[in-house]
């Protein structure tokens, strides 16, 4: 991975034809745009292939975009440990340890992910889809990319750093001071 342990993610739909180009928006009739529609691929960082090379025991801090017009997504890296620092309004006052994000369009968040096991680490949107003709609910998973983790061991491990969820004390003593 980089030498800082960051990654800067911006996810994305498109809707794509048969014909492997992107459809415009109202050429055949009105579309509703002004409210968004949704895409039939996803994109990180524009993208259909993404990919980020890390070593076992890492920690990376990945700043998340929802760039999407419409889609909110629910995003994981199964088997892998996930703590949510900041969001659009700042750093959290705790961080938090979560299985998944939930990140709806133009929302950031800044999440730090510890891959302990070797091997590839999916980026996946997980979500509840919705069979309109029979009313059903149905598990609608896409891996949005892949995290190939090296087995080497990284040098620097924060595994105990990583396991304390810290606070905030900058925005607590703000918080603190605002309420008197």
């Amino acid at each position: 991975g980089d030498d800082d342990g960051m990654d800067i993610v911006a996810l994305d739909d498109v809707l794509v034809g048969a014909g492997g180009g992107q459809i415009p928006l109202g050429r055949e009739s009105p579309t509703h745009a002004l409210m968004g529609r949704f895409g039939n691929v996803f994109l990180v960082n524009g993208r259909r292939d993404y990919r980020l090379a890390v070593q076992r025991g890492e920690v990376v801090r990945f700043y998340l975009t929802n760039a999407a017009n419409t889609r909110t997504m629910n995003l994981s890296f199964p088997g892998a440990s996930m703590n949510v620092v900041a969001a659009d309004a700042g750093p959290f006052l705790h961080e938090t340890s979560v299985e998944s994000v939930v990140i709806a369009p133009a929302e950031r968040y800044v999440v730090h992910v510890r891959f302990d096991r070797p091997g590839r680490v999916a980026l996946v949107n997980q979500v509840q889809g919705l069979d309109h003709l029979y009313g059903r609910f149905f598990p609608d998973v896409d891996t949005l990319g892949v995290v190939e983790v090296a087995p080497e061991r990284v040098a620097r491990d924060f595994a105990n750093g990583f396991a304390a969820l810290k606070r905030d004390t900058a925005t607590t003593r703000e918080l603190y001071a605002y309420l008197g």
